[in-house]
């Protein structure tokens, strides 16, 4: 079961990610695998378009919300614009963002990509001790200083698939 939240406290949830108007505001609270910011308010479920929605203007049917950082996390209104499907797609090739099969297959993994908040040992460890039962997602990502979401998704193999 998920908090629901008023208009006013989603917008506060949302600004308190914020450090200045040029740097990206990082959705950090919960995380879908592949890298958007996932928070449900009024029938959608993605930060960034929830983030455009409230702090710039409507979403029109039909088109998304694009990042011009790159960030799939980030909600700063002002890395958000609309636009439609094809031209996010196009714009995502031409920025060498869209993840083919052979360019996923290269990609380093883990400790080797150089923004894990992990190691290999602690993955190992924190699925070790969960599977003991004696410890919750929660717990452990106290432990070693990460998200709930980021010890849930090692955990459950989503990340660090390859241990």
């Amino acid at each position: 079961m998920y908090l629901r939240r008023s208009k006013e406290q989603v917008i506060e949830a949302l600004l308190s990610c914020s450090r200045s108007k040029e740097q990206c505001w990082l959705w950090v609270e919960r995380n879908y695998p592949n890298g958007y910011g996932y928070l449900y308010h009024a029938g959608q479920k993605y930060a960034h378009r929830i983030a455009y929605m409230l702090l710039v203007g409507p979403l029109k049917p039909g088109y998304d919300v694009c990042h011009s950082c790159d960030t799939r996390n980030c909600v700063n209104p002002e890395h958000l614009s609309l636009g439609t499907r094809s031209q996010n797609l196009r714009q995502c090739v031409e920025r060498q963002r869209f993840h083919t099969p052979t360019r996923a297959a290269t990609l380093a993994r883990n400790e080797r990509q150089g923004l894990s908040k992990l190691t290999k040992r602690a993955v190992y460890k924190a699925r070790k001790a969960y599977a003991t039962g004696l410890y919750t997602v929660q717990q452990l990502a106290d432990a070693v200083g990460v998200s709930r979401s980021t010890m849930r998704s090692a955990i459950k193999g989503e990340t660090w698939a390859n241990l």
